[in-house]
């Protein structure tokens, strides 16, 4: 449910961060508040996430842990 919840918010917010005018005129060091929360609420997501697969380790196993963790990296 909750990786659900993410994966629907992150996709709103990642088309409104696609169609901002200040992303469009200056690609590399454009600033836009909806992909800044997009970045904090994806990190504190795979923060949780990690934190969920370590707690039940021996049922969700390493992949699950290292996925997590990768991807909250990434996102930093």
């Amino acid at each position: 449910m909750v990786s659900t919840f993410h994966a629907i918010v992150s996709s709103i917010l990642a088309f409104r961060t696609i169609l901002d005018e200040t992303l469009q005129k200056d690609k590399l060091f454009g600033y836009s508040s909806s992909g800044e929360m997009m970045l904090c609420f994806s990190c504190s997501y795979f923060l949780y996430d990690t934190i969920c697969c370590l707690y039940y380790f021996n049922d969700f196993g390493l992949q699950f842990v290292a996925h997590g963790g990768i991807c909250g990296t990434l996102y930093f």
